[in-house]
């Protein structure tokens, strides 16, 4: 529920909810998690909705009506975040850098290659992926 969550990431996700035409899949924000009840409130307003509130990770991720998580964390938290995502089952989108060592990304791809198959997915998202090159 950061500042960048409820500027970026919500109103994103609610346009990803809207139906479309030529897309079958839609995307539901579900949950938020936040140490403060004021950020989840404020979360809320912005959905327009009430939302499921999770106070630490570990309950998001184990909550079954989960099916993937965006993960918009400090750099030196990402990596483990990422990690217990992965273990519980969650498909995770994360923002970039993965983490805050080439050493920690690889241990997160050698976890998910080490899960049983089908592993869940992990993206990490850049801006400006989907910028046409010229």
């Amino acid at each position: 529920c950061s500042w960048f969550a409820l500027r970026a990431h919500i109103p994103a996700l609610l346009v990803l909810e809207q139906p479309q035409r030529g897309r079958e899949w839609r995307v539901r924000l579900a949950a938020v998690c936040s140490r403060t009840r004021k950020s989840t409130a404020k979360a809320e307003t912005r959905v327009g909705r009430t939302l499921v509130k999770h106070k630490q990770m570990q309950q998001m991720f184990a909550d079954p009506e989960i099916d993937v998580v965006l993960l918009v964390l400090p750099i030196p938290m990402m990596a483990q975040a990422v990690e217990a995502a992965l273990r519980a089952g969650k498909h995770v989108i994360s923002e970039k850098p993965a983490a805050a060592s080439l050493e920690a990304a690889l241990a997160i791809l050698a976890l998910q290659r080490s899960l049983p198959q089908p592993a869940p997915v992990w993206a990490v998202v850049e801006n400006w992926s989907h910028k046409p090159s010229e």
